[in-house]
């Protein structure tokens, strides 16, 4: 028998007396019957801690009840489940580059941001480099409209691009001889 609050039974901390006595018992165990029913729907409460688990009809609840703009309820539930669990972060720093750097993980799975002056462009303008290859049209689409609620209102994207990163082996060789000859000829006139 196991002794967490979800499975105790409260009976058992009945004294002897009561025990003995039928009705007290009957009651004791309908008492106890309920307090677990009650444990059980407040678990149900941990809404936050339970974002796992929830289906996709209550995460578009609960993004609509923690004013999470940025989401879109046509994402796979993986996304959307990122974008819940990061929506506090997001929301303090919303209009910086971390904010930006979080959604555009959560829908592309990678990617940064740079600031003009990192990249030699026009004040206020960035781009964004990601390196998932699968992005679509409709992604980009969806992720630019999303970038639009938590982007600083002053700045502008000049560029989504995406990166193809190949790893291969490439192998450089260099190889150095020196040679150096020297001549002399011999005269008559040196030999005496």
């Amino acid at each position: 028998m196991s002794d967490t609050v979800f499975d105790v039974d409260f009976t058992r901390s009945l004294p002897q007396s009561l025990k003995d006595d039928p009705n007290m018992a009957a009651l004791g165990k309908a008492i106890s019957g309920e307090l677990q029913e009650n444990i059980h729907m407040s678990r149900l409460t941990l809404i936050y801690a339970r974002i796992d688990e929830l289906s996709e009809e209550w995460l578009d609840i609960l993004a609509v009840d923690l004013h999470v703009d940025w989401y879109d309820p046509d994402s796979p539930i993986e996304v959307k489940r990122a974008i819940i669990k990061d929506s506090v972060r997001i929301h303090m720093t919303l209009g910086t580059r971390p904010a930006v750097e979080r959604v555009l993980t959560a829908y592309f799975g990678s990617g940064q941001v740079q600031h003009w002056y990192e990249y030699g462009g026009e004040p206020h303008f960035f781009r964004i480099i990601t390196d998932n290859q699968s992005v679509s049209f409709a992604q980009e689409q969806q992720f630019m409209r999303i970038l639009n609620i938590v982007k600083r209102k002053s700045s502008w994207l000049e560029q989504l691009r995406v990166e193809l990163v190949e790893e291969f082996s490439a192998y450089f060789g260099l190889a150095f001889r020196e040679f150096h000859r020297e001549t002399h000829v011999i005269t008559e006139e040196e030999n005496a």
